[in-house]
């Protein structure tokens, strides 16, 4: 049976206000480590702005969002069709750029767990470029978007368990605190963009209405926690 819109609206404007209260708390009450970790690193640091857009570019982007959509659910206001259709094509751009960030992250991690080797690093540039490339092929779309991300998640976390399992046998990081805790923390950023992934191809199949705000939403938590992860290490 169909949802009432009615319902939908709700369930909305809760996930969306919930989503902009929880990513500003966390913000609050880790400010003085951003500080010291983040804002202490040079201009040129790739990383620095890497964390600064997967920060606050999603509490910016909620933001936004959450004044769009009270002002189509409560105001009078008459918004132009178009200019709604560019500001989802924005949200997703957006949120594309925010998991891209993130992904390069970890795929920073890994390609130093292999010494910097060329090839490793070429094979990363490829795949980031063909996740671009499938997102722009299938704008209209997130399944193409889904399902290279997934690709390049799943390689990413199996190079690092190679790496590691490589390396353990040969009793190099054997206690080695750092190197547990990026392995850790690496697997536990695939697995939530896993999820991530896995929930925007189901959204997209089923078509479910606001399926991309909710994307934002979640997005929002997992990457912000998987740089939190990330800022203690590198």
């Amino acid at each position: 049976m169909p949802v009432p819109a009615s319902r939908l609206v709700i369930d909305l404007e809760s996930s969306t206000g919930a989503a902009f209260c929880f990513l500003a708390w966390e913000i609050l009450i880790t400010l003085d480590d951003e500080v010291e970790l983040i804002w202490s690193k040079p201009r040129h640091s790739w990383i620095k702005w890497a964390f600064l857009l997967a920060r606050y570019g999603a509490l910016s982007l909620l933001l936004a969002g959450r004044a769009l959509e009270l002002i189509v659910t409560y105001s009078t206001m008459h918004l132009n069709t178009n200019s709604i259709r560019i500001w989802f094509a924005l949200q997703g751009l957006l949120a594309f750029s925010i998991m891209a960030g993130a992904e390069i992250v970890m795929m920073a991690r890994v390609y130093a767990l292999y010494n910097r080797n060329k090839l490793v690093g070429y094979g990363f540039i490829t795949l980031m470029l063909a996740e671009v490339f499938t997102a722009l092929l299938g704008f209209g779309s997130f399944e193409y978007f889904s399902i290279s991300t997934l690709v390049s998640q799943i390689v990413v976390v199996l190079l690092s368990v190679a790496r590691y399992r490589y390396m353990y046998r040969r009793g190099h990081w054997e206690g080695t605190r750092i190197i547990k805790l990026m392995f850790r923390d690496g697997t536990l950023a695939f697995l939530v963009f896993f999820l991530l992934s896995l929930l925007m191809a189901v959204y997209h199949i089923l078509q479910e209405p606001f399926a991309p705000s909710e994307y934002v939403n979640v997005a929002s938590f997992s990457i912000y926690k998987n740089f939190q992860y990330q800022k203690r290490t590198l």
